[in-house]
């Protein structure tokens, strides 16, 4: 099959769950034998037209908070309404407001819902009602609707009496790496806490790094991420940061160094407010890294009983909790040990791919 996909920033190595979705299941169709376009932001690092047998296309966007995506989608939907496209898959609710673009074409269109997007803080009331636009959008335009969690799952059939596709985000099964390129850090294994996320108000970092500075502990305290038009939320980080001189801030990390990252860290601490599915949590999780998340439903769906929780927004929690797991090794341990075998039994994406390549078969 001809197969596109529309909404997400671009590949490959840009940060977000969205782009690393599209990222993992483009490369895998390509390698089934399909021809897979992914269309790429202009200002994505250029690697060539093609990358692991995905054609890449670059079309513009307004490069603004507001106006970012909806450019971008605009003109890549127009892009693919003039190409012989088997299946045209839009990534996100934002996305999905244009899906109707190329409904008169032969192609079948797929949206996959990733989060509630409108109830990230970074968005005004204007981009709030615009989100949430998209969210019907995505529900009636598509010929099939995806949604990466049981509980958006839930929601969708209980707000708009619609059932829809549920196929998750997923993990590559890996070993743990020797510290090698991430030594610039001054980093080894196990002396050190990470967290990778991008770096908007909704993660709550600012909560993580409170909650250290009150611990007396060795371990330094990792910050895998950048900002997503939040640079002044990301300097409050950095100056909060400057009361604990063991937190580093690494910008964005790809391939072999972020394994080396993830694959040696004591503890995985994650204590966002507002998620779909969280890659970020799911990969802790695959290297045997004991996780230590918040409460809210969709990590409670990710990791079952196989990590640590605190409560949502409570600082006291967060540090009791940091405090127990820096004193006790071996339940860190054995937690770890316990996620990973729930990732590796749960969320493959190999069977992921094969879950959506019959779905768009089934369209046939």
């Amino acid at each position: 099959m001809k197969i596109a996909f529309i909404g997400q920033k671009g590949i490959p190595n840009i940060i977000g769950g969205v782009e690393k979705h599209v990222e993992e299941i483009s490369t895998r169709l390509a390698a089934r034998g399909h021809q897979v376009t992914v269309y790429n932001r202009f200002y994505c690092p250029q690697v060539g037209e093609e990358y692991q047998r995905v054609k890449l296309r670059r079309t513009f966007s307004i490069n603004t908070k507001h106006l970012d995506t909806i450019s971008h989608v605009f003109l890549s939907s127009l892009d693919a309404y003039l190409r012989d496209y088997d299946v045209i898959h839009y990534h996100g609710i934002g996305s999905s407001l244009l899906s109707f673009v190329p409904k008169f074409t032969k192609a079948k269109i797929v949206a996959t819902i990733h989060a509630l997007d409108y109830r990230f803080k970074k968005w005004n009331t204007l981009a709030k009602w615009f989100l949430k636009l998209g969210e019907k959008g995505s529900i009636r335009f598509p010929d099939k609707t995806v949604v990466v969690s049981n509980l958006l799952k839930n929601y969708i059939k209980e707000r708009y009496q619609k059932e829809v596709v549920y196929i998750p985000n997923g993990i590559t099964p890996q070993k743990t790496r020797e510290i090698e390129i991430a030594s610039r850090y001054n980093i080894s294994k196990n002396n050190y806490i990470l967290t990778v996320s991008r770096l908007i108000p909704d993660k709550k970092i600012h909560l993580l790094i409170k909650s250290l500075c009150q611990i007396k502990a060795k371990h330094k305290l990792i910050i895998v991420g950048k900002s997503s038009f939040t640079d002044q939320y990301a300097e409050t980080l950095k100056l909060l940061a400057a009361r604990y001189q063991r937190i580093i801030f690494t910008g964005a990390v790809f391939g072999e160094e972020l394994r080396e990252i993830y694959g040696n860290a004591y503890l995985f601490v994650f204590p966002s407010e507002q998620e779909g599915l969280s890659i970020a949590l799911l990969e802790a999780m695959s290297y045997g890294i004991c996780c230590l998340c918040s409460d809210i439903p969709e990590n409670l769906e990710s990791v079952g009983d196989c990590a640590f929780t605190f409560k949502n927004g409570d600082p006291d929690d967060l540090r009791r909790k940091l405090e127990m797991l820096l004193m006790n090794p071996h339940l860190v341990v054995e937690m770890g040990e316990k996620g990973r075998k729930r990732v590796l039994e749960n969320y493959n994406w190999d069977h992921i791919v094969t879950q959506l390549e019959d779905l768009y078969k089934e369209l046939y």
